[in-house]
């Protein structure tokens, strides 16, 4: 059973760089653009050039201004193809690609984004050229190197510069000396140590679950979100997986939430917490282990998002629970199946029944393997984790958590 110590360091793009994503994808649409390339994406990461050294793009900036006011000049300028070396982050990449293109398919019709009328030719959309994706998973190896979780602009800037074949590179250094030189100052800069905002930011989890801390907004919202929360008898690290689960539905390529996806979800949220240094307090963690229990199993969000990959998408929930989501779903996005639906649901009775004050993530392991027979304990036995032991633990965690009410 591998330990937290063999899993390989988490890497992720930080807020910075998928923001610099979206909109690059977001202008190629609006533009009608074959493709996005390294130079429409160094186009928009340069808006964030406080996140880069004021060295690096200093020559070329007064050219890349005038390009991101016309940014229908810049298909003009692109000679990139689609070949690209391949790379370990490939998987990863293939996924945050996808995500980004469904981000702004479900965006269409707001005011920084596309028309709606243009989801309706989905099919058409804009390709990533080769060396853009050459380039993203080389800002993934870049940040890895550097001890970072979360890729920022500097990683990207290094990983472009690493390609001197692309759009970007040729635009920023137009001679091979200046490209090395700038290759080799980029490589001691301590920017590339420092740490960029996490994507996911689960700001609302965060806030919620810490809302004395930090500035007056973050305090206000975090009483707020706390209220909600006890209201709702959802607890923040449970609000974070719904659309957690979502989301890596989308990276999967499948049209339906299922619970793989709710397990990749639980895992994935904790890590980012972790590697963002956001810690869960103690007066939620004891309803919040399902994330711990899994990892002592074995089960890692490396392990089970490939595993994820590779399994069919879940069968469509029936007519009456497809209607039921419609009108709170955005174009593209993946339906919850009827088991995940249930899980939820069952994870609230879960809450009840042990007088607790909300329903954290523990609760909802333990509904989706409670009869050991759904799509969660069977993910879990390909991994060749016993579902029923964790199961047990779990129900003891939850036995343990104290309660909010005295017992009738």
């Amino acid at each position: 059973m591998p330990t937290d110590g063999m899993r390989p360091p988490f890497v992720a793009f930080g807020d910075v760089l998928v923001q610099a994503l979206k909109r690059a994808y977001v202008e190629a649409v609006r533009h009608r653009a074959a493709a996005v390339g390294t130079l429409d994406l160094l186009v928009h990461v340069v808006m964030f050039e406080r996140r880069t050294p004021p060295w690096l793009l200093a020559g070329a900036r007064p050219r890349l201004i005038p390009l991101a006011a016309h940014l229908d000049r810049i298909s003009a300028l692109q000679t990139e193809g689609d070949a690209a070396p391949l790379s370990e982050f490939d998987p990863e990449l293939r996924a945050v690609l996808r995500e980004v293109e469904w981000r702004v398919r479900r965006s269409a019709g707001h005011f920084w984004s596309v028309k709606e009328s243009a989801v309706d030719s989905w099919d058409t959309w804009p390709r990533w050229t080769g060396p853009a994706r050459a380039v993203l998973a080389g800002t993934l190896v870049a940040a890895r190197d550097s001890g970072m979780p979360f890729a920022g602009p500097v990683h990207f800037g290094y990983a472009m510069l690493s390609e001197p074949d692309c759009d970007g590179t040729r635009f920023v250094c137009p001679d091979e000396p200046a490209r090395v030189a700038a290759v080799q100052q980029l490589s001691g800069e301590p920017a590339r140590r420092r740490p960029d905002p996490p994507y996911p930011e689960f700001d609302e989890a965060r806030v919620a679950m810490w809302p004395r801390s930090g500035r007056l907004l973050d305090r206000l919202a975090g009483r707020f979100f706390a209220r909600v929360a006890r209201l709702a008898r959802t607890g923040p690290l449970l609000a974070a997986v719904g659309p957690e689960a979502r989301r890596q539905a989308v990276r999967a390529g499948h049209g339906v939430v299922g619970p793989a996806h709710t397990l990749l979800a639980i895992l994935v949220l904790d890590a980012t917490l972790t590697a963002a240094r956001i810690p869960v307090p103690a007066h939620h963690s004891s309803r919040n282990r399902a994330a711990s229990v899994l990892r002592a199993h074995g089960v890692d969000a490396g392990r089970l998002g490939e595993a994820v990959a590779l399994r069919a998408a879940p069968a469509d929930p029936p007519a009456e629970l497809l209607t039921e989501q419609l009108e709170a779903l955005r174009p593209g996005d993946p339906f919850d199946s009827a088991e995940t639906i249930a899980a939820h649901a069952r994870a609230r009775e879960l809450s009840l029944a042990h007088r607790h004050p909300d329903t954290g993530t523990g609760h909802l392991l333990l509904a989706l393997l409670e009869n050991g027979t759904g799509e969660a304990a069977a993910v879990l036995r390909e991994l060749g984790a016993d579902p029923a032991a964790i199961r047990d633990q779990v129900e003891n965690d939850l036995r343990a958590a104290p309660p909010a009410w005295p017992a009738p």
